[in-house]
């Protein structure tokens, strides 16, 4: 995962099955963690 210069954040998830995945992200820097952030996608067969 990473965050490009304008903010937005940015995943590759590769070849993924069908069927429903979540993503989970938390940033941290040193010992502050964020609260983790999820979200969940479908991914439809052919």
């Amino acid at each position: 995962m990473t965050v490009g210069q304008d903010g937005v954040w940015r995943a590759d998830l590769g070849t993924l099955r069908p069927g429903t995945h979540e993503l989970v992200a938390q940033q941290s820097m040193g010992t502050r963690a964020a609260e983790p952030v999820s979200v969940t996608s479908t991914v439809r067969g052919r």
